[in-house]
């Protein structure tokens, strides 16, 4: 099988429900190897041939401070599928001399277990399950042992949360897509006698396009209505139900695709996803195409990222809203899909765009934005000790 086509049926397998069962089938599709990007290459449609396998990325390597101590670092192996973020951290740590062990964050003793790391590296999984999980020890690590987290917090309120993604973009004015969100029984009921079909049904924890579904007329959504409200709707994860919530999103007719557009620190990626045959929805689809990233896309991820504040990487998907001819912000996430260090390619050249004094620059050279995103964390350790050093000089 081409080695592309599997890893795609790998990604799109593990995102479904049955974890368990997926991770058999990943262990015998791709065998022992630390990493399902060894040995890889792409040839692309547009005529590149790369190779793409870890090692295949430039060096990302800091200048670190003499008087500054390197941390101490606990690395969580989230799990060994083409996508995992682990190995490239790992990549990162080995590269700049920074000394990390293995971190077992699901076991009854993790407290115990982090006492003698400085930072968690902890690329969390988008399930409900370890969301929920995460939430509770990522709160224990940073504000009670004092340790320096990925994600933190923050970024951890916002990740497949879409809810909380929106309410964050309410608040700073940042321009999405007509959105209703209710908890209410009653507004929602008056909600569907009135508004604009078809519409866009989502639940708050999905990626992948996992939960999305058109809702064509007001028997539709009075149907769903009444599962959410009463006994639950059963969502794409067999131990959740979507419960007295609705979320529901203006459709956009002849939305071809959405842009992506990523950024670490001034550093910006990005790709265009193209909606699949007989289907609406982009995300999941894999069909990515490649070229220029239009300036005022990246401006306006720019300002969700300042926004949003705390994110050290974070993914900003657009529809173009025809009649406005305006970017919308169609949701976020702070751990992206990122397969390969190309998700730039601008006139048959791998790169990324730079952002310093106001200007976007194309710079060529493949890198991980995974390395870059560490980078960010570790000069924010640094920082961190600067600042002790100053308030205890000795």
């Amino acid at each position: 099988m081409n080695p592309i086509r599997r890893k795609e049926l790998i990604n799109k397998l593990y995102r479904l429900p049955y974890v368990n069962a997926v991770k058999d089938f990943i262990k015998k599709a791709i065998g022992k190897q630390s990493s399902a990007f060894d040995s890889i290459e792409l040839e692309y449609d547009i005529g590149i041939n790369e190779d793409l396998s870890i090692e295949a990325a430039d060096k990302v390597l800091m200048e670190w401070p003499i008087y500054i101590k390197k941390p101490y670092v606990g690395l969580v192996r989230e799990c060994e599928i083409p996508g995992a973020y682990w190995p490239i951290y790992e990549r990162f740590l080995k590269n700049n001399d920074i000394k990390y062990d293995y971190y077992d964050v699901h076991s009854s003793d993790f407290i115990e277990k982090a006492r003698k790391f400085d930072v968690i590296l902890w690329r969390t999984l988008s399930n409900p399950a370890e969301q929920e999980e995460a939430a509770s020890k990522i709160k224990i690590l940073e504000n009670n042992l004092g340790k320096l987290c990925v994600p933190n917090q923050h970024e951890l309120w916002i990740y497949e949360d879409k809810i909380n993604e929106y309410y964050l973009c309410k608040v700073n004015s940042l321009p999405t897509i007509k959105t209703f969100i209710s908890n209410s029984k009653e507004e929602t009921y008056e909600y569907i006698k009135k508004c604009e079909y078809p519409f866009v049904s989502k639940i708050t924890i999905g990626s992948g396009s996992e939960g999305v579904f058109l809702i064509k007329n007001y028997k539709q959504a009075k149907k769903l209505c009444t599962k959410i409200f009463d006994n639950g709707k059963s969502s794409c994860w067999p131990y959740l139900k979507q419960k007295d919530y609705v979320y529901f999103q203006k459709f956009i007719p002849d939305a071809k695709y959405d842009l992506r557009v990523m950024i670490v620190g001034n550093n910006y990626f990005g790709y265009y996803r193209y909606v699949p045959k007989d289907d609406f929805r982009a995300s999941g689809g894999k069909v990515q195409r490649y070229g220029n990233i239009p300036e005022e896309a990246m401006k306006l991820a720019k300002e969700v990222k300042d926004s949003f504040k705390k994110c050290r990487l974070i993914a900003v998907d657009f529809l173009m809203d025809k009649i406005s001819n305006k970017y919308l912000v169609l949701e976020t996430s702070i751990f992206p899909g990122i397969d390969f260090p190309c998700e730039t390619i601008v006139n048959g050249k791998i790169g990324r765009y730079v952002y310093k004094n106001g200007t976007f620059t194309f710079i060529e050279g493949k890198v991980w934005q995974q390395e870059l995103q560490l980078k960010e964390v570790m000069v924010e350790w640094i920082e961190k000790e600067r600042v002790l050093m100053r308030k205890d000089p000795h």
